[in-house]
């Protein structure tokens, strides 16, 4: 599958070793080898392709393990699931650095920091700044939605543009940000409305939003059209700048 991805030329994959693997000691082990093998090469980095895997949450008996895989590859960072506070982002940073200097590696590995809860959303600003390796927040809508009991139905989402997520993903933009980091919005599972996906990629794109993830590759053409300026807005903008210079 990671090969797979790497034909529609994504700015980033990210690989689960999380929720995507069962919670067992060889499952883990399992996943984690086959990962390095496919990351022990310039594979990715030879197409400018980024990849940030996304390790088990550090209250588990895995991250760890997943930590001291992840820098003997060519993996540019990491993403923490489900975080919810700046100590558990320091937590993750703290091992990382003992891992690389034990490695005798610097490896630089940056951070995606997932917002998944209520908790996280409202500690946001902290999770953002949290460490200078935090290269962005990442909002899990889906995850989210569960946390505070979320009912949110497809068909009204496409007609109202998911108006039950706007404070949420406003919270996560704006601490973002406040801290400068990127703004990664989650991604919407449905593989077959096409329609929904721009919308969905549109919204936020327009709330400042950088980046948007892609759960099927055929969400990329629709993420990308929402992500790419308008000619129209193109040259405004030239306009502006020719102002001020």
């Amino acid at each position: 599958l990671i090969k797979k991805s790497l034909k529609y030329r994504p700015d980033v994959i990210i690989p689960c070793l999380e929720d995507g693997v069962a919670y067992t000691p060889d499952a883990k082990d399992q996943a984690r080898a086959s990962l390095k093998k496919d990351l022990s090469g310039t594979m990715c980095t030879d197409i400018d392709v980024l990849v940030y895997p996304r390790i088990n949450h550090p209250s588990s008996d895995y991250w760890k393990a997943d930590i001291e895989m992840l820098i003997q590859t060519e993996a540019s960072g990491l993403v923490i699931p489900k975080t919810e506070s700046g100590d558990e982002v320091r937590e993750v940073v703290k091992f990382l650095e003992a891992a690389e200097a034990a490695a005798g590696r610097k490896v630089g590995l940056r951070i995606i920091a997932m917002i998944e809860t209520a908790r996280g959303v409202m500690r946001a600003e902290d999770i953002a700044s949290a460490h200078p390796r935090v290269r962005g927040v990442l909002f899990g809508r889906e995850d989210y939605s569960a946390s505070v009991g979320l009912m949110r139905r497809h068909k009204d989402s496409l007609a109202e543009t998911s108006p039950e997520l706007l404070y949420s993903r406003s919270q996560v933009i704006t601490a973002a940000k406040s801290a400068g980091v990127e703004a990664i919005d989650g991604a919407a599972f449905t593989l077959v409305d096409h329609e929904y996906i721009k919308r969905d990629a549109s919204l936020t794109a327009r709330l400042g939003y950088t980046g948007k993830l892609a759960a099927h590759p055929a969400h990329v053409e629709g993420i990308r059209s929402a992500y790419t300026p308008d000619p129209e807005d193109l040259e405004v903008a030239h306009k502006m700048v020719e102002l001020e210079t």
